[in-house]
């Protein structure tokens, strides 16, 4: 059995990011963009179907969506080592859906970190797999990507004993995604990403 830390991000942080919501679009054509066609909620979708499926599979599963990132980084590590007492393994997963009409899945990792890269390349491998995405590319969180970082670098404290990636299955404003973001797609997605880390195990 594994610990997966499941970190509903962009949601219930303060100050500046107090209500964000993350990534939103008009996804059913009615010319406004509704509560339910924002980021967090569909990724919680998605992360509801990973963390059910996780479960039937024998891991244990905890979910974050309060406080700022590395606050929740460090609880997850806390709670890696505590997991690691019982020789049990533990990864933390960012999860996010991406925006910019890109026709691809994406999942990254801390660049130093070749436990993350194994399991963002499992997860990616099961991405791949659904007929929505084409092609799912597994990348470092640097240069490029280096946006990305802050969602996953304070898991990096105890190197590799916490494996980290940021899950960005699809996007939220690419038509040829748009079946993904339906509550079946959804469970689709969750389904690929429990199954990407049940192997990576």
């Amino acid at each position: 059995m594994a610990l997966v830390v499941l970190d509903l991000q962009h949601l219930g942080r303060g100050g500046r990011h107090e209500g964000d919501m993350g990534a939103a679009a008009d996804l059913d054509g009615d010319g406004r963009t509704e509560c339910h066609e924002r980021e967090a909620l569909l990724a919680l979708g998605y992360l509801t179907a990973a963390g059910l499926e996780l479960n039937r599979r024998g891991h244990q599963v905890i979910v974050l969506s309060q406080g700022e990132y590395p606050d929740r980084q460090a609880l997850a590590v806390e709670l890696a080592l505590e997991a690691s007492t019982l020789r049990r393994r533990a990864v933390y997963v960012a999860c996010h859906i991406n925006a910019g009409k890109g026709n691809y899945g994406l999942v990254l990792h801390d660049r130093r970190a070749a436990k993350g890269a194994a399991v963002a390349a499992a997860v990616a491998e099961q991405l791949a797999g659904l007929p929505e995405i084409p092609r799912a590319l597994t990348k470092a969180a640097v240069g490029e990507w280096g946006r990305a970082a802050p969602c996953i670098e304070g898991a990096w404290t105890h190197g590799e004993l916490l494996p980290a990636i940021v899950f960005e299955p699809c996007f939220i404003d690419q038509p040829a995604h748009a079946a993904l973001l339906s509550p079946e797609g959804l469970q689709r997605i969750g389904r690929a990403l429990a199954e990407g880390r049940h192997k990576a195990v």
